[in-house]
């Protein structure tokens, strides 16, 4: 089953980051991420759900609890439940899937 195309759904906006959510299931989610120059998610935390981030595009910052990592296209970042994590784009656009296990 096709569920999209990231490159082609891309979503941009000055105003706000845009979040498409192409799949929810019981156990699931996956968010597709698309941030312009500096963006940020605000700092937030799922009590009972791991996430996994991978950058389609683009670099940026992403926040895990104290940690502050630099991500570049490729990269995969894993955040545990109950950590505080954010998302930062920085030099230009950033792009990224987020899954959520087990579905918030």
């Amino acid at each position: 089953m096709k569920l999209g195309n990231f490159y082609s759904d891309a979503e941009y906006s000055y105003q706000e980051v845009i979040k498409k959510t192409p799949v929810v299931s019981d156990r699931m989610r996956l968010i597709m991420i698309y941030m312009e120059k500096n963006q940020k998610l605000t700092p937030h935390l799922h009590e009972n759900s791991e996430e996994l981030f991978f950058v389609v595009s683009g670099s940026g910052v992403i926040y895990v609890g104290d940690e502050v990592i630099d991500v570049k296209e490729g990269d995969v970042v894993h955040v545990i439940n109950n950590t505080m994590h954010s998302i930062e784009s920085r030099d230009g656009q950033l792009s990224v899937y987020a899954v959520q296990a087990p579905r918030p």
